[in-house]
Parts: C-alpha cells; structure tokens; sequence
C-alpha cells in the first residue's frame, strides 16, 4: 500500500475522532456550545450576507424584467386605443355619409 495514502487516512481518522469528540463535548457542556456560536456568528452573518446580495442582484432583474413588460403592455394598449379610435372616425363618416345619401 501507498505510505503517504495511510498517513492521509490516519489523519483523516484522527480529524474525525477529534470532530467526534468536540461533538460530544459541545452537546453536554453548554458554555463551550455559546463560546463555539458566538466564535461562528461573523462567519456566518457574513455568509448570510454574500447570499443577500447575490438574490439581491436577482430580485432587481425581475422588477425590471416585470417593469419592461409592464411598459410594453401599456404601449401595447396605446396603439391598439389609437387604432380603435381610428377605426370609430371611419365607421362615423360611414354612417353619416350613408345617413346623408
């Protein structure tokens, strides 16, 4: 077997034993346990934060995804109100001029 693979996993047994150990310890001694989550707390405000301002980036792509398509919806409506208005003077100068004949 490779000597440097034994060493790895020798240490990986031992980082686990001690995990395990801390583990127990933080489970039964609740002093420890605080003394851990307040040492934890930056690092985990800070991650908190990263993920904000990621979403944050999403959340501003769809308001403006949804304020594009608000506008487009409104021009949409404008030009068909125009066409509507245009074909209501035609249909009037129809009727009048079929009213006058």
């Amino acid at each position: 077997t490779d000597p440097a693979g034994s060493v790895d996993q020798a240490a990986r047994l031992t980082q686990n034993a001690r995990l395990d150990e801390c583990r127990a310890l933080a489970t039964t001694n609740k002093r420890l346990r605080g003394q851990v989550m307040n040492d934890l707390r930056p690092a985990i405000q800070e991650q908190d934060a990263n993920f904000t301002v990621k979403n944050k980036k999403h959340v501003v792509m769809a308001y403006a995804a949804l304020w594009i398509l608000t506008v487009g919806f409104v021009v949409l409506l404008f030009v068909r109100q125009r066409s509507l208005l245009a074909e209501i003077d035609r249909l009037r100068k129809e009727v009048q001029a079929a009213a006058e004949e």
